[in-house]
């Protein structure tokens, strides 16, 4: 009888973390860990030596050879075009989870999130899905919200709301309009 199962390596320059992303996976059958690693010098030289189909790595690991964040992941994917990868991050900066979406990291696990969000993670990346923790998406919501704001505010401050365009053009040239003092009635 054949097991299917997933090939895992596990990056995190902390200890602690990655005993608690072992601890996750410990009694998931199609989950095999075939390693751990603490910075990207040893995340590479494990890729290169051992078949791997799912890398589940900390988006903040520095001290590698090969840097951490965007430019890490984006060596990785580059050496590694068919490795899927899970970043898991404390990181809550919306343009950085949304750098990682623009780079194709369609997997993201906040550390401030049940470690158990790991799992889906690593079958969604696994079978080219998407998945985000639930700290994850609200930021990446927070991140489209803001970048999808409607410009339709500057030009109702411009010219109202059914305002045309030349009617925009006409109040931009003749500039703002301010009170004098004989425009105020005591």
């Amino acid at each position: 009888m054949n097991v299917f199962s997933i090939r895992l390596l596990i990056a995190d320059d902390h200890p602690a973390l990655l005993l608690g992303l072992q601890s996750a996976i410990t009694n998931i059958s199609s989950l095999q860990l075939v390693g751990t690693a603490r910075n990207s010098t040893e995340m590479v030289a494990h890729l290169d030596r051992y078949p791997c189909d799912v890398l589940v790595t900390d988006y903040a690991m520095p001290g590698g050879e090969y840097g951490d964040g965007i430019p890490m992941i984006t060596f990785v994917k580059r050496r590694y075009p068919n490795l899927r990868i899970v970043v898991v991050t404390m990181m809550d900066n919306p343009a950085i989870l949304s750098a990682l979406t623009a780079e194709h990291v369609g997997c993201i696990v906040s550390k401030s999130d049940d470690p158990s969000h790991i799992v889906p993670a690593v079958h969604a990346a696994f079978a080219g899905g998407n998945y985000y923790s639930p700290a994850a998406r609200a930021i990446l919501e927070t991140a489209r919200s803001v970048h999808n704001e409607p410009d339709g505010d500057v030009t109702a401050m411009i010219a109202g709301p059914e305002a045309s365009v030349s009617t925009m053009i006409e109040r931009l040239w003749q500039g703002p309009r301010f009170a004098t003092v004989s425009d105020v009635k005591v």
